[in-house]
């Protein structure tokens, strides 16, 4: 992304990249989608920018199962995030909505305000200790907001983590965030479909961020 000021293009931290999905499944699978976002990244003008990969098009129960690892490996070593749009709608307010992230973000730097989620720092109500009744009720409220996750996977989650503070725990305990992530993509829903890489990464970055700075789409 660039932010005009005048007539000179000033390029943000964060940025996007757009892929069709067949393309991506053919990189993942060649295994070159790794060496080719390096090259994206290396490319772009500012040094440990943010990027984040909007794929577009369908993509299958099985190309998903495929991908999964692929995503999770890049979020690892680059944190690099992906995005799944299927209409030229759907990447149309992604795009808006990136835009209006980056300027929350700046906003939020400014004011010095940060929102944290971490194992150290997480915004636990003084009940959470005696009611496990209220987390849970407190948990699902919260997963309401997130963007694209639907009623059946928020069941899915809520069946298999009711608590989130020892979600947090163990994301953070895992042997790495490859690890914590594929825990939380092989969750089944009740229709027999798992959550996947995207909505494991979105939930991984909520409850681990300690610098604010990941891009969350509400």
């Amino acid at each position: 992304m660039y932010i005009k000021t005048g007539l000179i293009y000033v390029p943000e931290d964060v940025f996007a990249y757009a892929i069709d999905a067949e393309s991506l499944s053919e990189m993942a699978a060649s295994k070159t989608l790794n060496s080719h976002l390096d090259t994206i990244l290396y490319n772009y003008p500012v040094i440990d920018a943010r990027l984040t990969v909007i794929v577009i098009g369908k993509v299958t129960p099985a190309q998903s199962h495929k991908l999964t690892e692929s995503f999770l490996e890049a979020f690892e070593r680059k944190r690099i995030q992906f995005r799944i749009v299927t209409t030229n709608r759907e990447f149309a307010y992604l795009v808006a909505q990136l835009h209006r992230a980056v300027a929350r973000h700046d906003k939020s730097k400014e004011d010095d305000a940060r929102n944290i989620f971490s194992a150290e720092k997480g915004m636990r109500p003084e009940e959470a200790s005696s009611s496990s009744v209220f987390i849970k009720d407190w948990w699902g409220k919260m997963l309401l907001y997130m963007h694209r996750l639907s009623e059946e996977q928020r069941r899915a989650i809520l069946q298999h983590h009711p608590n989130p503070f020892k979600l947090m725990d163990e994301l953070v305990a895992a042997p790495s965030p490859t690890a914590a992530m594929k825990g939380i993509a092989d969750i089944v829903t009740e229709t027999g479909r798992r959550l996947g890489p995207v909505l494991a990464q979105k939930i991984y970055h909520m409850l681990t961020s300690e610098d604010g700075q990941q891009i969350l789409i509400e």
